[in-house]
């Protein structure tokens, strides 16, 4: 089918194939989009803290949602289900140095983190290579990233469980070692020892002997009353050698802290029933004034942190460049398609 109009030959089907070709450009750059939304690194930082006299940033992985920083506080929001980082700068992480001898201490507020709910606080060890980015491992192995895991605490207002996770591939280094105290045990809203209704401190030591991480011991503390634990090798039934098997680990240098917050099936750690285990979304939970104590012995030690407001990334910013680009680019082929309509419709 062809017709002539004002002198050349038009067919048509050339038309067709224009807008054919032009709608196949546009999701080419849709596609292309899309893969620089996910290659890109999308960690935004939140804020500056202090640990002991080093400034870090607080940057969540993956988004621009659910975490504030308010002087030494670092804020999660269950919606977003968000993972921090701790950075020593925009490109690297903060690396804890050799951690044998050593306590990490810190304050928490689990106050609407119900039943469902997981609030994390947790030391991985990644590979020497690894400087930043959004890089995630853990004893579980997600996407095949194995490493070291030691969780300083998962937990909400009915239960708290810290549990060591060494890394050589067999089921019982994934399962971990730990202990878990529950609602009876002193742990809980009104408890009888920590209530979770309200601020409370929690330390973790790693202790050692002739230069051996000989245990890890977990102490929670609120208003002159305790809980505490030891995980030992002696308490470690699934594999011999469990926690001085970490020995390496905690020295390496190579740990950083994470800190994430999600919901889900919790029974496994808070005993809840099925009924009970959605966390609730707007739920928040609050970690400050994180120090790291130069002995296993709780000393009194202040971290004085600054408040910083929202600077992005440049990942974040070439994120905003490509979409500006890619909106600009989709109203000019509009504009062009429309108009070669309209001269075909005229004629």
């Amino acid at each position: 089918y062809q017709r002539r109009v004002r002198g050349p030959l038009i067919h048509t089907h050339t038309h067709a194939h224009s807008l054919t070709l032009t709608m196949y450009y546009l999701l080419s750059f849709v596609g292309i989009f899309v893969y620089l939304l996910t290659t890109i690194d999308c960690l935004t930082d939140r804020g500056a803290i202090k640990i002991n006299s080093n400034t870090v940033t607080a940057r969540i992985a993956g988004g621009n949602c659910g975490v504030t920083v308010s002087g030494s506080a670092v804020s999660l929001n269950q919606n977003c289900a968000p993972r921090v980082y701790l950075m020593k700068d925009t490109s690297n992480f903060y690396k804890f140095p050799n951690m044998l001898g050593k306590t990490i201490k810190f304050t928490m507020n689990l106050a609407s983190s119900k039943c469902g709910c997981n609030a994390a606080l947790y030391f991985i060890q990644v590979p020497s290579s690894v400087t930043g980015g959004d890089y995630y491992c853990d004893a579980q192995c997600p996407d095949g990233k194995c490493c070291n895991e030691i969780d300083i605490l998962e937990a909400n207002t009915n239960a708290f469980q810290a549990t060591a996770h060494c890394n050589d591939g067999s089921n019982p280094c994934k399962w971990g070692c730990g202990k878990n105290w529950k609602i009876g045990d002193g742990y809980g809203v009104s408890g009888s020892k920590i209530n979770t209704a309200y601020d409370f401190t929690c330390e973790m030591s790693f202790p050692v002997s002739n230069g051996i991480l000989s245990a890890i011991k977990v102490k929670l503390s609120q208003s002159g009353r305790t809980l505490s634990y030891t995980i030992a090798d002696s308490s470690c039934s699934l594999k011999s050698s469990y926690i001085s098997g970490l020995t390496s680990a905690m020295a390496s240098g190579q740990l950083i802290l994470a800190i994430s917050y999600w919901g889900g099936d919790m029974g496994w750690m808070d005993g809840c029933s099925s009924y009970a285990t959605k966390c609730p979304g707007e739920s928040t939970v609050t970690f400050k004034d994180i120090q790291i104590l130069n002995s296993v012995t709780a000393i009194s030690e202040d971290s004085i942190a600054e408040s910083k407001e929202f600077v992005g990334t440049p990942g974040f910013y070439a994120l905003i460049a490509i979409c500006v680009l890619l909106a600009l680019i989709i109203a000019v082929a509009v504009v062009v398609v429309m108009k070669r309509r309209n001269a075909i419709e005229n004629v």
